[in-house]
């Protein structure tokens, strides 16, 4: 069971050109808040090598609408809001997966829309309620 974690984010890495180009229906991003919850997630000290993949897959998330993708990037909440250029470096990240709609979490909306690097040209970034651009 221990070695569970490890396989599974091994595998997801291995299959990771495979997982961005699968037409997803949503694309959900997150991001871990504290630098404790980043040495929870990652094991054996992976952070450093993680952190500049920018959002990788986590995990998948069943919907009433279909299948869609969970994934993370190992960057606190302090360092988003505090760098534009992070921002616009996930928000690049997040954008190469091929999805119907993507939605960003926590504090990564608010900090693109603070930092004027929200994608409003890209229409599969939703603002607002999720439920509503699905149906």
């Amino acid at each position: 069971m221990i070695l569970l974690r490890p396989l599974m984010l091994i595998l997801m890495l291995l299959f990771y050109p495979l997982i961005r180009m699968y037409p997803w229906k949503i694309v959900i991003g997150v991001n871990a808040s504290t630098a404790h919850d980043i040495k929870s997630f990652v094991p054996f000290g992976l952070s450093k090598f993680l952190r500049h993949g920018g959002f990788m897959p986590g995990g998948l998330i069943k919907t009433p609408f279909g299948y869609g993708l969970g994934v993370g990037t190992l960057y606190s909440n302090e360092e988003i809001k505090q760098s534009p250029e992070l921002t616009k470096s996930l928000i690049a990240s997040i954008s190469k997966y091929k999805s119907k709609k993507i939605a960003l979490n926590g504090v990564i909306p608010s900090a693109a829309i603070r930092h004027g690097t929200f994608p409003n040209f890209d229409p599969r970034f939703v603002k607002g309620h999720l439920v509503q651009f699905l149906c």
